[in-house]
């Protein structure tokens, strides 16, 4: 029982925090390999 609430508690943060998370590495991976590669568009 004490699982389930601490999970439903947990939850609301642990979404925003693997957000922000995946969005940081997006703009690192996004920020190096711009310099690497002539335009910016072929990152993507």
């Amino acid at each position: 029982m004490f699982e389930n609430a601490a999970f439903g508690l947990m939850l609301p943060e642990m979404i925003i925090l693997f957000a922000g998370a995946f969005s940081l590495i997006f703009r690192v991976v996004y920020l190096v390999m711009r310099g690497r590669l002539a335009r910016g568009r072929e990152v993507v």
